[in-house]
């Protein structure tokens, strides 16, 4: 219904660099809510969402990535910056169960995945969550 699905959208958001002010966006949805501010690969960018109020920062494309194709691109040794911040760090952008191990050992406290898992057919989606379990279990 739309009343449980407005609900389910003000436990979460990420807020776009364009998006708007994430401190009035965090004075609406309350303290616990989790609310993510995309940062590209800018450390300077992780520590205005801190500032703000930003449970976690968005960092990509690490990868190359078919959803965004020219998203900017971020380095391992950036998201290594970006982990040190004191906020919790996203990853997004080209990731799979190939190159997810590369990033293995940095604190990450999400993983955005969308073509490895829905780009399958839908008898393979499963298979493919379990492969991610696997990796993510050995973490």
């Amino acid at each position: 219904t739309r009343k449980e699905s407005s609900a389910a959208s003000d436990v979460y958001k990420r807020q776009g660099q364009d998006d708007g002010d994430l401190a009035v966006v965090r004075a609406r949805l309350g303290a616990d809510k989790i609310i993510g501010r995309t940062c590209h690969n800018d450390v300077a960018l992780i520590q205005e969402a801190k500032h703000a109020g930003a449970s976690y920062a968005a960092m990509g494309a690490v990868f190359p990535s078919t959803t965004k194709p020219d998203a900017k691109r971020v380095s391992i040794d950036q998201v290594k910056q970006g982990s040190e911040q004191g906020i919790d760090i996203c990853v997004i952008g080209g990731l799979s169960v190939n190159n997810i191990e590369l990033l293995k050992g940095l604190a990450l406290t999400y993983v955005a995945v969308t073509n490895d898992i829905m780009n399958l057919s839908v008898e393979d989606i499963g298979a493919r969550c379990l492969e991610w379990q696997r990796i993510f279990s050995a973490w």
